[in-house]
This record gives structure tokens, C-alpha cells and sequence, in this order.
């Protein structure tokens, strides 16, 4: 597995519906959307030590609560 110079990382607030579009196995294939519990909400979180830089996730958030970040900037 190749290892990304960057983080993608999800917004708990900004994932309005928590619609799992990003955590389906077709679209991680990694299996590095996980879910937790932030406050009480159920929110995915990505596992960026199994991620490999695919971006797919990036592209099915319908709330773009998904982002890719290059230390603290994101990036499109």
C-alpha cells in the first residue's frame, strides 16, 4: 500500500445527512471509512494509515463534508 503525503479528513458538522455514501465498499477500497460517535452523531472518519489516496470518497459526498488537506490547507 502506498503511503499519501496528505490527510483527507471529514467535517462531523458539515456531514449533514450521514448518508454512508462514502463508506461503501465499492467506493473505499481500503475499508478506511470508519464510524464513530462525535457528540451523538454517528460520523464517518477516515482511517488515513489504511487510505491510499484514492479520492473517491471526495468525490460521492453530497454534503462535501470530505476534504483533502496538505498540512493545514485544504485542496480541491
Amino acid at each position: 500500500m502506498q503511503k499519501v503525503s496528505y490527510k483527507i479528513w471529514t467535517n462531523a458538522s458539515g456531514c449533514i445527512w450521514a448518508c454512508d455514501s462514502c463508506a461503501v465498499q465499492e467506493i473505499c477500497p481500503e475499508n478506511a471509512i470508519e464510524h464513530k460517535f462525535i457528540g451523538i452523531r454517528l460520523v464517518p472518519v477516515i482511517n488515513n494509515d489504511k487510505c491510499n489516496g484514492c479520492n473517491k470518497c471526495l468525490n460521492v459526498c453530497p454534503d462535501n463534508a470530505v476534504a483533502r488537506f496538505v498540512g493545514r490547507y485544504r485542496t480541491y
